[in-house]
């Protein structure tokens, strides 16, 4: 007895359906495995490494000076600033970036000119204007002028150099950097500038 025709038409519509399933199946499996292989075989590349930091939110009352007031490592800093009368620049709007020695950059200068500085406005003066850059310079932009001069507030210029993932300003190594306040950029050195 003789099929119906429609009934051979469906079930080669089906039959075919399922090969082009099929195909496609095994054409996507078959493109995974390349891709899984190319990826393997991608040469790594580094990209040069320049220093970050996150920069967390800043009180608009946090000043250099009230830096200084707050931490002990300061001590002998702002003892000089005080002598120098120069409280109220560091609270100014800036912009201006703040090399602050800490107590191991005044242990390295001595006792007698420490002495000197914390008693002479004159020469304290003159030390706190070489701490000051002027702008505002991140560790990252500092890592980016290695062999260049960065100009202090007092028209004094310092070299920068970069050893590794190091930085010096003027021959101070930055111990800490990218201290935020709201009027300055701040990175600790732990020994005092020289111009160049």
């Amino acid at each position: 007895m003789r099929r119906p025709a429609g009934n051979r038409t469906a079930r080669t519509t089906l039959a075919a359906a399922a090969a082009v399933v099929l195909a496609l199946s095994a054409g996507a499996c078959s493109d995974g495995g390349s891709a899984t292989a190319s990826t393997a075989k991608k040469p790594t590349t580094t990209a040069k490494a320049v220093p970050t930091t996150a920069k967390a939110p800043v009180s608009k009352d946090f000043t250099i000076a009230s830096l200084l007031t707050r931490d002990a490592q300061y001590a002998t800093f702002e003892k000089v600033v005080k002598t120098a009368g120069a409280n109220g620049e560091l609270k100014g709007k800036g912009p201006v970036t703040l090399l602050a020695p800490s107590e191991a950059a005044f242990e390295a200068l001595g006792a007698a000119e420490t002495e000197r500085l914390t008693s002479d406005k004159v020469a304290a003066a003159a030390f706190v204007e070489q701490q000051l850059l002027k702008g505002r310079l991140t560790f990252g932009d500092l890592f980016e002028k290695n062999g260049k001069n960065v100009t202090t507030v007092g028209g004094d210029k310092l070299a920068v150099v970069v050893k590794g993932t190091a930085v010096s300003v003027g021959g101070a190594p930055i111990t800490k950097n990218d201290i935020a306040a709201s009027n300055r950029t701040i990175h600790v050195v732990s020994a005092a500038v020289q111009p160049a």
